[in-house]
């Protein structure tokens, strides 16, 4: 039995290999949860130098809610650059498709619920939007994301 606070909250959030940072939000608000990755040296993806940290750009995300209530992630990512002055990688952001498609705006379980549950259940995108307190066109593109993978699974069987 998990009884670290922070680690029990890590475990609910249910995302591969992140530190939760803080919650916010009251009972009459959305649930606000800051994570980042857990800290790991990143080689520059053109020399393999460890790569140094030039900022840490905020990226809101919906995810699925928690009793009722919206719940958006925000994450504290890395922005890297390579040291070595005559490399040509200059700056990067952090990605890890287990969270969210890169620049998507739902996480990836999100992405998923959403589309089974338009596509199976025959649920409007806008009553999804509105269960997940976000904008019509950030569950459409989800939808036409996610919609896009598993049409090319199937077509791979």
């Amino acid at each position: 039995m998990e009884t670290d606070p922070t680690r029990m909250c890590e475990r609910f959030v249910d995302l591969p290999d992140i530190n939760v940072r803080g919650v916010d939000g009251d009972y009459r608000e959305p649930f606000v949860i800051h994570f980042e990755s857990k800290r790991i040296d990143v080689g520059c993806p053109e020399c393999g130098v460890v790569a140094s940290v030039k900022d840490r750009p905020l990226v809101t995300l919906v995810d699925l809610p928690i009793n009722g209530r919206p719940v958006s992630l925000v994450w504290h990512k890395r922005r890297f650059f390579c040291a070595i002055a005559l490399c040509s990688m200059g700056s990067w952001t952090e990605q890890d498709g287990r969270v969210a498609f890169a620049r998507h705006l739902t996480t990836d379980r999100a992405g998923r619920w959403l589309t089974n549950q338009i596509g199976r259940n025959g649920r409007s995108v806008q009553e999804i939007a509105n269960e997940l307190g976000c904008a019509w066109h950030t569950v459409n593109d989800a939808l036409l994301r996610y919609g896009e993978v598993l049409r090319r699974a199937r077509a791979l069987r």
